[in-house]
């Protein structure tokens, strides 16, 4: 009961309490400063942020140096000649595949004159042709015809700078005597 008697003269003061200026010229001021201490608030949560953004831009300043130093010191490296000499070392490399590949022929024409008779199957040898032209995932599909003991002519598929080939390779008394290779597609529509 005496709480109920003093909240009826609680709410009977009221007009005379929230009828004074000076209540609302406090009330207006902690609103006031509510919304200054939420925008402080929302700019020091930025400052974070730009701050840690600054932190990782920074390490891109390393990287710049990093890379003039690099670049200075590498600075002779001409790429020209660079590329001039993998394609001298490319072209020496396919002269020493063909000496190998005639060697390779020769050794396996042997005494007996056939591949067959000195142990090397004369697939291998169509396979290593074709590799030392450039072809490469040679793989022989079969045999069309055997012919005599050191020779024959197989169907084969490889590919070539991309490109999907098929063809066949005629060996004849142990050395390589056509190798005849076609693309896949014959002509773009």
């Amino acid at each position: 009961m005496l709480l109920a008697a003093y909240a009826l003269s609680t709410v009977q003061d009221a007009p005379g309490v929230f009828g004074q200026p000076s209540l609302w010229i406090q009330l207006a001021s902690l609103v006031a400063l509510v919304l200054i201490a939420v925008g402080i608030w929302v700019l020091v949560v930025h400052l974070r942020e730009t701050r840690d953004e600054t932190r990782r831009l920074a390490s891109l300043e390393g990287i710049e140096s990093k890379l003039a130093r690099l670049l200075e010191e590498r600075g002779d490296l001409d790429l020209r000649r660079l590329e001039h000499l993998l394609l001298d070392l490319r072209e020496i490399q396919g002269r020493t595949e063909d000496a190998l590949v005639r060697l390779f022929e020769r050794e396996s024409a042997g005494a007996s004159g056939t591949t067959e008779g000195r142990g090397i199957p004369i697939e291998e040898l169509a396979r290593v042709r074709l590799l030392a032209l450039g072809y490469a995932s040679v793989e022989i599909v079969g045999r069309v015809e055997n012919g005599s003991e050191g020779g024959g002519e197989f169907l084969v598929e490889a590919t070539r700078d991309g490109a999907r080939f098929k063809g066949s390779v005629r060996v004849a008394d142990g050395r390589i005597s056509r190798v005849d290779m076609r693309p896949e597609y014959t002509a773009f529509p």
